[in-house]
């Protein structure tokens, strides 16, 4: 496959992979893998020693339910051969009910800790929306059980802007009060950003994707996670259409600099982007680069030995 630009994709030889399927359709960026390097020597064995991807837990967005795991199943389903079903890694705030935000994430955090505890080794968290808040949240409180992250549309920085997510985020609160902690302004996320910048631990990559036509949490929003050990991975979904090249040009330059485009050749929104091929393939590649450095590391050591 050609990535744009007509360069080769950094995965040369994807037969043997768990989803040998999943680069195919879209343009996107090589630089996807700039957290987490590639080894250097891309030989077969390598390849086939990194088959085994890191398992996807998802986290729900606000108001998500078990009842709508079909919005998640593809995201799921993407690791058959997982000691868990899908939906037995699917976590859910909402059914713990409604309450401030700090019983919430214990909640989210035991969950995580009991799903992990289950399949035996270190998950790759994919945080929607208000998951993304949770999801962060529990890789620094519990770091030892993750092996990387995505955080999709993620209010994991706060609203700054009120929105249908503003009136939402009251319902779950219970109250007004609560749901202001989630304000961008607050002292709560304040203290929570700054945990990020100086806490978010240095082997767990941090991904971040947002879609140009989130009306929800609108990006810039959801980039804002800065920890000072790594530079994380940035993208906007943007149209692959060449005729859109002037709208994506435009939505590029409201971005920060650090953010790149991913190329999708359907509509993405705030909901939709859990479903999208083009950031499922995404998420693939960055837990293939990070099955790959820990079987470069595991050569490492037994060459050492």
């Amino acid at each position: 496959m050609k990535a744009q630009g007509g360069e080769s994709s950094p995965v040369t030889d994807t037969s043997n992979l768990t989803n040998p399927h999943a680069d195919e359709g879209f343009l996107f960026d090589r630089a996807d893998a700039s957290v987490v390097p590639f080894p250097e020597a891309d030989s077969r064995s390598t390849l086939e020693e990194a088959d085994h991807l890191p398992p996807i837990v998802a986290i729900g967005g606000l108001f998500t339910i078990k009842r709508y795991y079909f919005l998640y199943a593809k995201l799921l389903g993407r690791d058959p051969d997982a000691a868990l079903s899908g939906r037995e890694r699917f976590v859910t705030p909402l059914n713990h009910g409604v309450g401030p935000i700090e019983d919430l994430s214990a909640a989210v955090n035991n969950d995580l800790s009991e799903v992990a505890d289950k399949l035996g080794e270190p998950i790759y968290v994919v945080g929607h929306s208000l998951g993304g808040l949770l999801g962060s949240t529990a890789i620094m409180d519990n770091p030892e059980i993750f092996a990387g992250a995505t955080f999709l549309g993620g209010a994991q920085e706060g609203i700054k802007e009120h929105t249908v997510a503003t009136w939402g985020l009251r319902q779950l609160a219970g109250n007004p009060a609560e749901a202001e902690l989630l304000n961008y302004d607050s002292d709560f996320m304040h203290d929570h950003l700054k945990r990020v910048e100086e806490e978010w631990p240095e082997d767990i990559p941090l991904d971040l994707v947002a879609t140009s036509l989130d009306f929800v949490v609108k990006p810039p929003q959801g980039f804002g996670l800065s920890p000072k050990n790594q530079e994380p991975t940035k993208r906007l979904v943007v149209p692959s259409s060449r005729l859109l090249k002037p709208v994506t040009r435009y939505l590029m330059r409201n971005m920060p600099p650090d953010v790149k485009p991913l190329y999708s050749p359907t509509v993405v929104d705030h909901i939709n982007i859990v479903r999208s091929r083009a950031v499922l393939a995404h998420i693939d590649r960055r837990r293939r680069a990070i099955a790959r450095r820990n079987s470069q590391t595991i050569q490492t050591l037994a060459t050492a030995n």
